[in-house]
């Protein structure tokens, strides 16, 4: 859940649906509509034996452009959900590439802040989809 939310984060936002459209007009809405594509190849990448480690590689570069044109447009009311969704992403990636991506080496502690984060995220990412589902017109 964590890994696959870091990766939707850092080429999106969280659990975009296949077939999406913009209800509304808002830049934040577009931005999600214009993403569907690279989610479905994120989750692809992540799924194909190999491909997972460079997939997430390229995640971490790309996250805080990705965060700072999202925070950019998003609603004010969504605002700090996903700056704490922000915040804990980076400490994942963060901790990833100190095992150059290789799950096997994290510590026993990295593992438990990863669920514990993963807890953390829900709210804020319940919040997020249902904004983008209810305003939006994002499909589950």
């Amino acid at each position: 859940m964590v890994l696959s939310l870091a990766t939707m984060v850092s080429s999106a936002t969280p659990s975009f649906a296949s077939s999406m459209k913009s209800a509304n007009g808002s830049a934040y809405c577009k931005l999600l509509t214009s993403y569907d594509k690279k989610q479905a190849a994120a989750n692809k990448e992540l799924e194909t034996p190999g491909a997972a480690k460079a997939a997430m590689e390229l995640a971490y570069k790309n996250l805080k452009p990705e965060e700072n044109l999202i925070l950019g447009v998003v609603p004010g009311s969504l605002k700090s959900s996903y700056e704490s969704i922000f915040k804990d992403v980076n400490a994942l990636y963060a901790d990833l590439a100190k095992a150059n991506f290789d799950f096997e080496k994290l510590t026993k502690a990295q593992i438990a802040a990863f669920e514990a984060e993963s807890k953390s995220m829900t709210a804020a990412t319940d919040k997020i989809n249902a904004y983008n589902k209810n305003v939006c017109g994002v499909k589950d």
